[in-house]
């Protein structure tokens, strides 16, 4: 619709409003309906421009930058990210106002999958993953008898090490360190968490002379 045509509807209601009420009733009914038609349609495609201005106004959030996304550790209940920031622009964004978070995967062992959806003046949508891994510092390691020193060799003893009932795999589940392994005394195997296993665990033996 143009300016002319909008100008023209304005200007044909301002006319009819002025009439009194004998002159309106001269009005054919059918002219009156077409101005309630022509005003009706012009409200409608307002409101739509209306619409196209506040969308074209809204900025993506596809662009923003996420961090605060870390790793965590597996719970049996739904994780979530307490330190997530949004930044788009170098303005900080607030949850809530400025976009929704929703998770996907976020209670077992894995990939998860964490979603920024823009609110408001935002819209588009941003993802980040973070694994969820099983805390190793909750496994156990077997006892490990006393070992018989080795004159300055690294002493080494093989380790089990059980996880919920489940024997873990050497490099595959953990690595294996040793600490003051080549005298006499008390000695430390350190294991570290890999794959799907986070952390570390620490059990000590003892090398003593036979």
């Amino acid at each position: 619709m143009t300016a002319a045509s909008e100008a023209a509807i304005r200007q044909a209601r301002t006319a009819y409003d002025k009439l009194t009420e004998a002159q309106k009733a001269l009005v054919p009914a059918e002219v009156v309906a077409a101005l309630n038609s022509a005003e009706a349609k012009l409200a409608e495609i307002q409101k739509d421009e209306s619409g196209r201005k506040e969308e074209d106004a809204a900025v993506s959030i596809s662009s923003a930058s996420v961090s605060g996304v870390k790793d965590m550790l597996y719970t049996g209940k739904k994780v979530v990210q307490k330190k997530l920031t949004v930044k788009l622009g170098g303005k900080k964004l607030k949850s809530g106002t400025d976009y929704t978070v929703t998770y996907k995967n976020n209670k077992k062992v894995g990939k998860a999958t964490v979603t920024i959806k823009g609110k408001g003046n935002y819209t588009g949508s941003k993802k980040a993953t973070f694994m969820i891994r099983y805390n190793i510092a909750k496994a156990k390691i077997a006892k490990i008898s006393n070992q018989k020193y080795k004159k300055g060799k690294a002493v080494k003893p093989s380790i089990k090490v059980t996880y919920g009932g489940k024997t873990l795999k050497l490099n595959k589940d953990y690595t294996v360190t040793y600490k003051n392994n080549k005298k006499v005394g008390k000695a430390a195997v350190v294991i570290k968490g890999k794959g799907n296993y986070s952390g570390a665990l620490k059990k000590t033996f003892k090398i003593v002379k036979k």
